[in-house]
Formats: structure tokens, C-alpha cells, sequence
């Protein structure tokens, strides 16, 4: 076989291993508590770098009426993936933000990322969800819950501002509802929970009860690996952003 083909061939394996390697990796090595718990926590357990990006976070949210209920971590929410996390809520709104910091320890290099998130459930059911994720979900679209993402506004006070504007849009003269002191916490788990089993319901999870946790079928692994796979993620990606820029422009603000 000459250079020519060799090279062909080495290329081909290599594009084509995200799409038949690693589902398989996924679908065996990948994992979700069901009955996750976040671990209250002092400052002085967070990583100083952790603190510091919680501290400017909470003083930029108290401008617009937050109040700070705690910080929490989850050191092994999935094989070699854990979080920080620091939860705020309004009282005067009802709406609930909480910062996240997470860290991966699966891969080659340990990856790192932040993702700020409001939260606003409705006396209707409704629930509508505003974040900054740099990554678009690998899930199958879940009408119960509107989720809009905003992967180039980094100031949380703008995001905030969407947030609002698109609750007064999507929910207009229903009420807030804000979990009572001492449940916030318990609505962050029980919404985790509840989106992996509507997860489930889609075919993407299975329930492992000897172990205790969700894990991807056949199904859920390839189409999510293959969401996170270039070109398919490039292409979404794009059309996330495209349609946040529209979204801001629609809304009257500007990012």
C-alpha cells in the first residue's frame, strides 16, 4: 500500500472513531446518580480560584436583589466529572440562579468550565430555564421545559435581564413559584433527577437499580456522542448562537 493510500486510511479511522469508538466508551463508562446530592459546604473548602469567581458573582447578582443560600459540590457527579456550585435566590422575583463550576478529570487533560443559570418555575407548570453554556445539550429536546442558551453573554447581570424578558414573554400573568426556605436545594436534585428520567422516557438512559444510577442505552450513547462529534457540533453550535443573537435582537437588548 502506497503513502497515498496510507495517509487516506489513517485520516478516515481518525474521523471516523468519534462516531463508532466512542459511543461505546460512552455507553459503558458514562453515568448519572439517581438520587444525586449536593454537599453543603464552607468557603474555605472551595479551591481559592473557585471562591474567587463565586465571590464576584454574588456581588454583581446582590444589584438585582440575590441572596445567597449556600455553596455545595458534587466531587464525582459522574466518573471523573465533579462541580462546585454556588445557589442564589430572589425573593422579590422568585427566581433562582446558581453558578457552577465544573471539573473534568476523564480525559487527557483535565478540562475545567463555568455556566451561570436562572431558574423561574410557574404555578402552571412551567418551567423556563436561561444559561451561558459554551456546550449545546446532548439531550433530546424536552417540551415540559423551555431552555435557552446563551453561549456569548458572559455578564450575568444581561443574562439575567434575558431571563426576565422572556419569562414576562413565555409566562405572561402567571405566577413565580419559589421553593420554601431550606427546599432549594432539594428543587435543584429533584430537577436534575426529573430531566435524566424524562431522559429516559426518550430511550436515551436506563435506570441501573443494583448500582443506583441512570446510564446511557445503545440508543442515548451513539446519538449524544455523535452530537458532540465535529462536524455535527460544529454545525449546532452555530445554529445556537445564530438563534441566541435573534433571540436578544427580538427581546430589545443588546448583548
Amino acid at each position: 500500500m502506497n503513502t497515498f493510500w496510507v495517509y487516506y486510511l489513517f485520516l478516515f479511522i481518525l474521523l471516523t472513531l468519534p462516531y463508532t469508538l466512542a459511543p461505546i466508551i460512552v455507553r459503558f463508562r458514562t453515568s448519572h446518580p439517581a438520587s444525586p446530592e449536593f454537599e453543603p459546604v464552607g468557603t474555605g473548602q472551595l479551591p481559592p480560584d473557585v471562591a474567587h469567581n463565586f465571590y464576584r458573582f454574588i456581588y454583581a447578582m446582590s444589584a438585582d436583589g440575590f441572596l445567597l443560600v449556600g455553596y455545595f459540590r458534587q466531587l464525582a457527579y459522574m466518573p471523573g466529572v465533579g462541580f462546585f456550585l454556588a445557589l442564589l435566590k430572589n425573593p422579590a422575583t422568585s427566581d433562582m440562579v446558581y453558578m457552577i463550576e465544573m471539573f473534568a478529570n476523564n480525559g487527557i487533560t483535565p478540562m475545567r468550565a463555568a455556566q451561570v443559570e436562572f431558574c423561574t418555575d410557574f404555578s402552571d407548570g412551567t418551567e423556563i430555564s436561561t444559561n451561558n453554556g459554551q456546550q449545546p445539550s446532548i439531550h433530546k429536546v424536552n417540551s415540559e421545559m423551555k431552555i435557552f442558551r446563551f453561549p456569548d453573554v458572559f455578564n450575568p447581570n444581561l443574562l439575567y435581564r434575558i431571563h426576565r424578558r422572556l419569562c414576562a414573554n413565555l409566562a405572561p400573568g402567571v405566577e413565580p413559584v419559589l421553593p420554601t426556605d431550606g427546599m432549594e436545594v432539594f428543587r435543584l436534585s429533584y430537577g436534575t433527577v426529573k430531566e435524566i428520567k424524562k431522559q429516559a422516557e426518550f430511550g436515551y438512559y436506563y435506570l441501573d437499580e443494583q448500582k443506583g444510577v441512570f446510564r446511557p442505552t445503545w440508543k442515548g450513547a451513539y446519538l449524544m456522542t455523535w452530537r458532540l462529534a465535529w462536524p455535527v457540533s460544529s454545525i449546532i453550535k452555530a445554529r445556537m448562537k445564530s438563534s441566541a443573537r435573534q433571540t436578544i435582537k427580538s427581546l430589545g437588548l443588546a448583548a
